[in-house]
């Protein structure tokens, strides 16, 4: 919903957890003239990162895009669309 959201990632390689890796979580709504929500998501625990600082700025249709790059020098960007309920 609108507001403040913590967003979990888990990063799994091979089913096992995986930590070091360094996560940014952004935002963008899919429609033009929108400032970006970027945010790093920070290691909870082994394999979970965590948002502590992102937020639904607007109600409607939002992009999240996930890029994950692994201690070892590996990138990944997942995106994932949702829709966001006003308060």
């Amino acid at each position: 919903k609108l507001g403040p959201s913590v967003i979990s990632v888990y990063v799994l390689d091979n089913n096992q957890a995986l930590s070091g890796a360094k996560v940014e979580v952004t935002g963008d709504m899919s429609h033009a003239g929108m400032v970006p929500v970027i945010s790093e998501a920070l290691e909870t625990e082994a394999g979970l990162y965590q948002t502590k600082d992102f937020e639904f700025t607007m109600a409607g249709d939002w992009i999240l895009s996930v890029l994950i790059k692994t201690a070892d020098g590996k990138k990944l960007n997942l995106e994932k669309k949702l829709s966001v309920a006003g308060k």
